[in-house]
């Protein structure tokens, strides 16, 4: 059975592991929580992305992409005025309705425009649709420090993943974005970076 089409009593079932560690997959709502009782809270980048066949996405009890992303957006409409730290929230997605219904709802709460498109076009869409910033894959061949520095001119949050072994990293760093999404756990020391809190 497709993921998407599963139930929230058959989702908490599944068990998944990393190394020796057991755990679940976690409702949104349960890391909110957590997030609410964590002093300063925490950032949270949250990409909004449908990997569903078009069968599934289609179905009836889903109805199409826009109806998914909608009701989605909806869904957080309700779940976010929870929250203690909106401005350390960024969304990635792909949809300028669902990015309207966000920032119409939940204008705390960031945006950032994640498409296959060149660099330079991401910023351009991301401007003219009102997006708060941009999210880009690292091996865009059209990635430059003039690029970041000209989203970053325009005032858009610019996000960079996934660089992963020290190079990649360090070649990420050296353009100069907002943030970085990475696998590798020990990133900071990689990069000789302190963490201030």
């Amino acid at each position: 059975m497709q993921l998407g089409l599963m139930k929230d009593t058959e989702i908490e079932k599944i068990q998944i592991c990393n190394g020796k560690v057991q755990d679940k997959i976690y409702k949104l709502e349960e890391l909110i929580n957590l997030w609410n009782i964590t002093a300063g809270g925490f950032v949270i980048s949250m990409e909004v992305k449908l990997d569903y066949l078009s069968d599934t996405i289609n179905h009836r009890l889903i109805g199409g992409e826009a109806a998914y992303l909608l009701k989605f957006a909806n869904s957080l409409a309700k779940l976010f005025p929870t929250i203690k730290y909106p401005n350390q929230i960024m969304l990635e997605v792909y949809d300028a309705a669902f990015c309207n219904k966000i920032h119409t709802t939940l204008p705390g709460i960031k945006v950032c425009l994640i498409k296959a498109v060149t660099f330079p076009k991401l910023i351009n869409d991301a401007i003219a649709s009102g997006y708060d910033g941009v999210s880009c894959g690292i091996n865009e061949s059209t990635l430059s420090v003039e690029e970041v520095k000209r989203a970053r001119d325009n005032g858009l949050i610019v996000q960079l993943w996934t660089p992963d072994n020290r190079d990649d990293l360090t070649k990420t760093f050296n353009l100069h974005p907002h943030y970085i999404q990475t696998n590798n756990l020990k990133a900071i020391s990689l990069l000789n970076l302190k963490v201030v809190l």
